[in-house]
């Protein structure tokens, strides 16, 4: 719990919080500018939206949240000294990836009680399974995130390259309609887009959009990628007290 104080009070330095504020309070007004003008808002449409936008603006709120947490680091060249106090870089990324994901779950938590306060003002009677559905979509995508950017931070002083894989990854998210849905469970950027309980089909001029039933198989899939994914980085970022990068 004192290095999780540590990082609090690193996090406020850096102005972490504003940062990552600014960004969901930038998704959540345009998901409810997006639909507010709706007078027979359907539940589709606000599945549909809720998603999309989400997809679009987590590569990026976790790219800046990750470089921001990082930044102290790097700005006072700090891994040494660090190390130098009985830390290794594996423990130091573990802190940090908790940390991230404490902030993370806080403002997906803040952003779910927007949005059903939001579809109620609208009259979008959806159940209490699809709100644990997509706060599980938005918790674990998150956490896929968090493990890449964080990596990302740890080995580039140049936190630019990190804010630019995060908007690289929203575009790559855009592009991923047209792979397969259960391609898509397997890429980060896209797996929002896979874990959406709709189908869609091309009309002549048009989309025809089918609310499908919650399939929490796809949940179960994404959980283990996040494992795996999570995994297989730690070990890389266990390695890390041998990089120069980090001394």
């Amino acid at each position: 719990m004192n290095k999780l104080s540590v990082e609090y009070f690193k996090a406020k330095r850096t102005y972490s919080y504003v940062g990552i504020g600014m960004i969901y309070l930038l998704l959540s007004t345009w998901l409810f500018m997006a639909l507010r003008q709706d007078a027979y808002l359907e539940a589709g449409e606000f599945i549909y939206t809720s998603f999309m936008i989400s997809g679009f603006f987590l590569p990026i709120a976790m790219s800046v949240l990750c470089s921001r947490l990082t930044s102290h680091e790097h700005a006072g060249s700090t891994f040494s000294l660090l190390k130098s106090s009985g830390l290794t870089i594996g423990q130091i990324y573990r802190w940090k990836v908790l940390y991230a994901h404490l902030i993370a779950s806080g403002m997906n938590g803040l952003f779910l009680i927007g949005c059903i306060m939001f579809s109620l003002s609208k009259g979008v009677a959806l159940s209490s399974a699809y709100w644990l559905y997509f706060w599980c979509a938005i918790e674990l995508v998150s956490g896929v995130f968090i493990v890449i950017y964080m990596s990302l931070s740890f080995y580039f002083s140049n936190q630019m390259i990190v804010l630019g894989s995060g908007l690289l990854g929203t575009f790559v998210g855009l592009m991923s309609f047209n792979i397969p849905s259960n391609m898509q469970l397997f890429i980060p950027w896209a797996m929002l887009q896979g874990l959406m309980p709709m189908k869609m089909s091309h009309l002549e001029e048009s989309f025809n959009v089918e609310v499908t039933d919650l399939n929490w198989l796809n949940i179960i899939i994404v959980a283990g990628v996040y494992i795996v994914v999570g995994v297989v980085l730690h070990q890389v970022m266990m390695k890390g007290d041998d990089n120069e990068i980090f001394i």
